[in-house]
């Protein structure tokens, strides 16, 4: 009985020993765990608040680059724009240089073919047409002058049409300076043969008498042995 009684003592004993230390030990864990937790939970608020707050001002940069890149593009485009035009105007003032000196160059042909004309009255006939080519040739470039300066001018602001006009001008000047080009040659080239060449009727004639002629003296020395 006695040893029932203290073997009960002493496992009372151990028990309250070991209830005391569990109690102990997880008391202790509880708190570290505890601690760990709170320190990670504001570690982690603390990198998710770095987090966005990196987001958010890369997300403004982004933005802000956006509309810079717009900005310099709409002023590239400018730039370009600006450069066409001035570059378009330096061509067109080269062009209107060329007409010009195309235009001096067309009256000093035209005041040589009047001379001619007028000294060579004979050779009348063979210029008729062409002289006639020449005035037309005159008319319509005065008319496409008179179209060039009544021309709509919101029209004439765009530089492709302006080209198309200028264009236009110095190609028919180039046309007439060839026509009072052919005049001048029909002209000298008359007055380097005989009068009688420059006769349609007989000019013939004297082709026909000359192939004549060539026969005969063909003829003539084929046969002369015999």
């Amino acid at each position: 009985m006695k040893q029932i009684i203290q073997l009960s003592v002493l496992l009372f004993f151990s028990a309250v020993t070991t209830l005391q230390a569990q109690s102990y030990y997880e008391t202790v864990i509880n708190s570290s765990l505890l601690a760990h937790i709170s320190a990670n939970h504001v570690t982690r608020e603390a990198s998710l608040a770095n987090f966005n707050s990196i987001f958010k001002k890369q997300k403004e940069f982004y933005e802000e680059s956006n509309k810079k890149i717009v900005q310099v593009v709409a002023i590239h485009e400018k730039i370009y724009q600006n450069l066409y035009n001035v570059n378009s105007l330096f061509g067109q003032s080269k062009q209107i240089k060329y007409i010009k000196d195309y235009v001096f160059s067309v009256i000093g042909n035209l005041r040589k073919m009047n001379r001619l004309a007028v000294e060579n009255p004979q050779y009348s006939f063979w210029i008729k047409k062409e002289t006639d080519q020449v005035y037309s040739k005159v008319l319509s470039i005065i008319e496409e002058r008179k179209a060039f300066l009544t021309e709509d001018r919101k029209r004439l602001m765009d530089s492709a049409d302006r080209d198309a006009l200028l264009d236009r001008i110095y190609m028919k000047l180039r046309l007439l300076n060839v026509s009072i080009l052919n005049v001048i040659n029909i002209i000298e080239f008359n007055k380097s043969r005989a009068y009688i060449y420059s006769i349609p009727v007989f000019n013939n004639f004297v082709e026909h008498d000359k192939q004549l002629v060539e026969e005969i003296m063909q003829k003539y020395r084929r046969y002369k042995h015999y």
